[in-house]
């Protein structure tokens, strides 16, 4: 499950979900602002690491279920936005989120409000940064937005990463251009008790998003850089669920390209999601389940095909897969190679009538698991 706090969702009323809407996967969205709010921007953050609509926008976490907060106040700058924070973190908890997305943070407020330093990032001073590293002591990963605060002078701008993106625990996410630089605008570190941030990169300009009366724009901004790293990461937690947030951000630092020197700048460098997610793999097999697990089937983007992802016990050499109608009649079988572990089984259904159907899968160690799938156009 994937947890976002954000501003207004626009209830993931766009094409970019309208597969996430058929599968029932949009588990719920939850304002706690206690008013209307405006703009996209939480609809475009929600389609950079959720949206699929195959031409225009496919994000890595497409099949994943999607819970929405909204908490941040698109009028004003209060501090109240960080009670609003807190209580939509602790929902998301509760809502069994394994990852949440945080594309907003609290530096400067409005006149009158208690504004941040450069010295409260420290890690243990803002309201949103101890929320952050609570979550994680619960075991729920969050990734966070540098901030677009950056420039070439500490004296010219605010410079430094925001609130929450100081937590010990959050992995931070600063941007590049599509020619791989240093977005000017990305924030930097390090903290003020001399932690380097961000901790990785990825692209923050010219990011396809869904945006206003059902179209997309390209979009900028380390608000867009952040989801892409969640979507990555949920794609981890799939492969191996039993990472905790920091192995998850020890991960993404390894296997990014400057593991070998990180700076205040770049971090540990840009992500290599195949790298990350491989690595995620890896150490699951190193410690398969006692029993057989399945998790969500998915679509194939590249082919279509019927994805299932299972994780084998120990000593699986051969996997099986079936299909069957509601009335149990067998339309896909396949039998493949298998180890203990992440391993996906792909079924063909690009023939198959649209529909219910139920799958089973059978290891040689005398392991079986079963569920139902429903299959679209």
């Amino acid at each position: 499950r994937v947890g976002f706090l954000d501003a207004h969702f626009n209830g993931l009323r766009h094409p970019a979900f309208s597969t996430l809407r058929a599968d029932e996967r949009l588990a719920a969205l939850r304002n706690f602002t206690g008013g209307a709010q405006g703009g996209n921007h939480g609809l475009g953050v929600a389609s950079v690491t959720a949206g699929y609509d195959p031409g225009s926008l496919v994000g890595p976490a497409y099949r994943a279920t999607v819970l929405g907060a909204t908490t941040e106040h698109t009028q004003f700058e209060r501090n109240v936005e960080e009670d609003n924070f807190v209580a939509g973190l602790e929902w998301l908890h509760r809502q069994g989120a394994d990852v949440v997305n945080v594309s907003i943070g609290y530096t400067t407020f409005d006149e009158g409000q208690r504004s941040y330093s450069p010295a409260d990032l420290d890690g243990d001073t803002a309201l949103t940064t101890r929320a952050v590293d609570r979550a994680a002591q619960l075991g729920v990963t969050v990734v966070v937005s540098a901030g677009n605060s950056g420039c070439d002078d500490p004296d010219a701008c605010w410079f430094y990463v925001n609130t929450p993106a100081d937590a010990d625990s959050a992995i931070a996410v600063g941007a590049i251009a599509p020619d791989s630089s240093l977005a000017p605008f990305s924030a930097r570190g390090p903290t003020a008790d001399g932690r380097r941030k961000p901790d990785v990169l990825v692209q923050g300009q010219r990011i396809p998003a869904a945006w206003n009366d059902g179209q997309y724009a390209r979009v900028g901004g380390t608000s867009f850089a952040g989801p892409q790293v969640t979507g990555i990461v949920a794609q981890m937690l799939q492969v191996n669920p039993s990472l905790g947030p920091v192995e998850v951000r020890r991960m993404l630092r390894e296997t990014a390209s400057q593991s070998h020197a990180p700076d205040m700048t770049h971090g540990w460098g840009i992500v290599d999601a195949d790298w990350a997610v491989r690595a995620a793999e890896w150490q699951a097999r190193r410690s398969p389940p006692s029993d057989l697990q399945v998790s969500a089937p998915y679509r194939s983007v590249a082919d279509s095909a019927l994805v299932v992802p299972v994780s084998a016990p120990p000593h699986t050499s051969t996997l099986q897969a079936a299909l069957h109608t509601p009335l149990g009649h067998r339309v896909r079988h396949i039998e493949r190679t298998g180890h203990p572990g992440p391993n996906r089984l792909a079924l063909d259904v690009s023939a198959l009538p649209p529909g219910r159907y139920h799958y089973a899968i059978d290891t040689d160690t005398g392991h079986h698991a079963a569920g139902v799938v429903t299959i679209f156009d």
